[in-house]
């Protein structure tokens, strides 16, 4: 009735019923026992790929959960539908019992078929049966009988058959989820999954008869828990292919990014690390960006002394999957790549790591270790310019008396080469970056790391660096003079009623000052010299030069702030005083001299002095009103004065006079009442005009213009 199914019939060889059973069927036949009537010898037939009954050449009414049928000359009950319970009957228990063991010894032999494919000798199992011993019924105690034969058949037997074709004893192997040996080779499963390292159950065991095996307790199963804690607890050998660490990452993503995971396996070991040969966990791996790559693979061998980073070509392969099984339309292949992705998320690998942190993990790890080569730290600090890393505490340079210094000591990058002038000999060698820092770039460009220092993420200095210092003041009368030098337009305010105060500062240390003047003395042009070079300092260098600040302390020692004006810090006051910038001929002056280009002094140019244009543009306008220099005229003196040097002269120069009126015209625009009443009261009262005759006149002896009745 099933032309297109298979069927294996097993034939037993003839065998002689033994004495009780001999008695039995004589007793059924009632034929008397003296009477010597022979029994021909009976065999037993399976047949399997049938359901489990019971045969007496036709079915009987007994259906067993056997994996088979079977045929014997059992005893029937009396009224010819079932047979007789095998409890009462020796018979049929001996015919059951014939059964099992033609079982376990076709399976046997069905096993032992080295000519065969593992996967046509894996179908033997199919004759294993798996009943419950306990069912009292007569179909389980045929069942169980037929099964305890069986059983013990295979006692001393070698009947598992093996990942690599051999057949192992009770106990001999393990059984693994079949998607491990699609990722790793058996030895490596049996290696990593199971301590005694015992074998691998043949993968094409179908899973009705795997179940069987662990049922009896044939092999040990390796559950996908299990799989999960072996992956938390070692570092597995990354897989030969892609694919098969796609498989991976498919087979965990349930338990890793599954709706109730909870994060529970956050340190499955399942990443792929560059230049690594094993698996790491998510927290143990960063995540560099494509444009964060690094220059060369000898970059990469050297982090991964210290780092692991994601191995760059996993979202790749990731990325270029998904799209192949968009285009071939691959719903299995789809739908591992999904899975993947979501294990990458939850792993929190989808974006780069922050780049400050990978750097600062490094590090930690590198400068920890004896011995770190010059070489070596070089390396380090081009990659995290290359990455454009904020440099951490932990982070150190090599500077030029060879001593590796933490970069909160004030390292100095002195690409020129000339700070040296500037700053006592001892401090320079302890503070100055070693040269081999920017002679040859390898893991970065030139350019990078120029970029790099000015951003101040490297936190190199390219000046010795300000101090904060504390000033201790009594009186309310001296904190009064002390702010007014600092900002005229302060006013205080005092929360509480005592006299102490002190103020926040800034300024170069003591040891710097004494230098700085120790030098001027044998070099006239020093100052100047120096605030050029101070001058070229970043913003965030100069903001602390305006931000002192002053505060009274209570009787309960807390303090208040006494104003919220901005002052000068120390630094700049110092500066005001000393011939530190330059004028447009060259000449250094005190910064209070010059005036710098506003609409409202642009009268006064080639009259007063002004600051050199070169230093006199919208960045420096802020430091050069600290240190005093002028954005307004300070009135008509000094033109008038140089207007009275010209009327002393018998042929004074018409353009230089004309010059001086053009000056002085446009200051009036714009000038005070009082600077106005001034200039009319001294062209009134003095002859500072000249005449068509080249004579001198006062205002009201003069026209402006003559006709002919004049």
């Amino acid at each position: 009735n099933a032309p297109d199914e298979r069927f294996l019939l097993i034939r037993s060889v003839e065998e002689d019923f033994p004495a009780e059973a001999v008695e039995e069927i004589k007793q059924e036949r009632m034929i008397s026992i003296k009477e010597e009537t022979p029994l021909p010898p009976c065999r037993v037939e399976l047949v399997l790929g049938l359901e489990g009954r019971l045969f007496v050449i036709l079915p009987t009414g007994v259906k067993t959960n056997l994996p088979f049928a079977c045929n014997a000359p059992f005893v029937q009950d009396p009224a010819r539908v079932k047979i007789k319970d095998p409890e009462t009957s020796p018979t049929n228990r001996w015919l059951l019992q014939r059964a099992g063991r033609l079982a376990a010894d076709a399976m046997l032999a069905w096993l032992n078929q080295t000519a065969s494919s593992a996967e046509e000798r894996s179908g033997a199992y199919d004759l294993f049966s798996d009943v419950d011993r306990d069912d009292n019924s007569l179909e389980g105690v045929c069942a169980a009988i037929c099964e305890t034969a069986f059983d013990e058949s295979l006692e001393g037997k070698s009947f598992l058959l093996t990942e690599d074709y051999q057949l192992r004893p009770w106990e001999g192997c393990i059984t693994v989820p079949g998607k491990l040996l699609e990722i790793w080779k058996p030895d490596q499963v049996a290696t990593f999954f199971d301590d005694e390292a015992r074998p691998i159950l043949s993968r094409h065991v179908s899973a009705k008869n795997r179940k069987k095996l662990i049922h009896w307790g044939c092999v040990s199963e390796i559950e996908d828990s299990n799989v999960l804690g072996t992956l938390e607890s070692k570092h597995l050998p990354k897989p030969e292919t892609w694919r098969q660490l796609l498989l991976l990452w498919a087979h965990v993503s349930e338990d890793i990014a599954g709706r109730y995971s909870f994060n529970q396996h956050q340190g499955a070991r399942i990443v792929p690390v560059q230049g690594q040969d094993v698996l790491y966990a998510a927290n143990e791996v960063v995540r560099l960006g494509e444009k964060r790559l690094l220059q060369s693979e000898e970059d990469w061998e050297f982090l991964a002394k210290c780092l692991f980073v994601l191995n760059q070509n996993w979202p790749r392969f990731l990325a270029e999957q998904r799209r192949k099984a968009e285009e071939q339309d691959d719903e299995d292949l789809g739908a591992d790549v999904e899975a993947a992705f979501r294990v990458l998320q939850a792993l929190k690998l989808t974006d780069a790591s922050d780049v400050s942190r990978v750097v600062q993990q490094v590090a930690e790890s590198f400068f920890s270790a004896d011995g770190c080569e010059l070489e070596d730290c070089v390396r380090l600090a081009h990659i995290a310019a290359n990455l454009g890393a904020t440099l951490a505490d932990s982070f150190q340079f090599v500077t030029r008396d060879d001593c590796r210094t933490h970069v909160t000591d004030s390292i100095l990058y002195d690409e020129r080469n000339d700070l040296d002038q500037f700053l006592p000999q001892k401090w320079y060698e302890d503070h100055a970056l070693d040269e081999a820092y920017y002679r040859e770039f390898k893991s970065c460009t030139k350019d990078t790391w120029r970029e790099w220092v000015a951003s101040g993420k490297s936190r190199l200095l390219t000046f010795a660096p300000l101090q904060k210092t504390q000033t201790s003041i009594w009186e309310r009368s001296k904190l009064r003079e002390a702010l007014r030098e600092r900002n005229p337009a302060c006013d205080p305010y005092f929360p509480y009623v005592t006299n102490q105060f002190f103020l926040d500062d800034w300024d170069f240390t003591d040891e710097m000052w004494r230098h700085w003047r120790a030098a001027a003395r044998e070099d006239k042009d020093f100052w100047g010299r120096l605030f050029t070079r101070i001058i070229q300092q970043p913003q965030a260098f100069w903001n602390k030069s305006a931000s002192a600040q002053a505060y009274q302390v209570a009787t309960t020692g807390n303090s208040q702030r006494v104003t919220t004006d901005p002052l000068v810090a120390s630094l700049m006051l110092k500066f005001r005083r000393l011939p530190c910038i330059q004028d447009t001929r060259g000449a250094y002056r005190i910064p209070t001299e010059l005036l710098r280009r506003t609409p409202e002094t642009e009268s006064l140019l080639d009259v007063e002095p002004f600051v050199r244009a070169e230093l006199d543009t919208e960045a420096t306008r802020p430091l050069l009103k600290l240190l005093g220099v002028g954005d307004k005229p300070t009135g008509p003196d000094s033109l008038l004065s140089r207007l009275r040097a010209l009327a002393t002269v018998a042929n004074p120069p018409s353009y230089e006079v004309e010059k001086l009126y053009n000056r002085l015209d446009q200051l009036f625009d714009n000038c005070s009442t009082m600077d106005a009443q001034k200039l009319r009261q001294a062209f009134d009262d003095e002859k500072l005009i000249l005449t068509d005759g080249g004579a001198w006149a006062r205002a009201v002896e003069e026209f402006v213009a003559a006709d002919e009745e004049d």
